[in-house]
């Protein structure tokens, strides 16, 4: 077995732990079969990394926070994710107690992002970074670099 080919096993068995990626020839998607939600990216995607982070709120709940992010090359930027990756955007899972309490708190609001979907068991938000390195600004100005689609299950 080549060094690559090992490499590809290692990545595709680590990756279905918690989520797995199905890559197409047009698209890549990455799905969460723990939380239920499933996200399509184009082909522009290609280098993406969704990483898992649970954020810590108020009455010690913790929210579990999908933040996709891109490699970048940009050596001054300061990663919340992994050192030469910028979070581009984020999808956090809230369960439906957890989303009423934060959507009646104005200041909570401005953190939690917009609604994009529903479950049974979580209400998902999604959220863009208020900062990008520069070589990535042409993310936020490029519709080839969007989802192009979020469902859940």
């Amino acid at each position: 077995m080549t060094i690559l080919r090992k490499t590809l096993v290692k990545i595709l068995l680590l990756s279905l732990l918690f989520n797995s990626f199905i890559s197409c020839a047009e698209e890549i998607v990455f799905v969460s079969e723990e939380y239920g939600f499933k996200i399509t990216f184009s082909e522009t995607w290609a280098e993406n990394k969704v990483f898992l982070q649970f954020i810590e709120g108020n009455n010690y709940t913790k929210t579990p926070t999908f933040y996709v992010a891109l490699p970048t090359e940009d050596p001054n930027w300061y990663s919340i994710v992994e050192q030469g990756y910028a979070s581009i955007f984020a999808v956090s899972a809230y369960t439906e107690e957890r989303w009423n309490a934060l959507s009646k708190d104005e200041d909570a609001m401005m953190f939690i992002g917009t609604e994009i979907g529903r479950n049974n068991k979580y209400i998902f938000a999604s959220s863009h970074a208020h900062a990008s390195p520069s070589d990535l600004m042409a993310v936020f100005f490029n519709t080839d670099y969007t989802i192009e689609f979020f469902d859940v299950d």
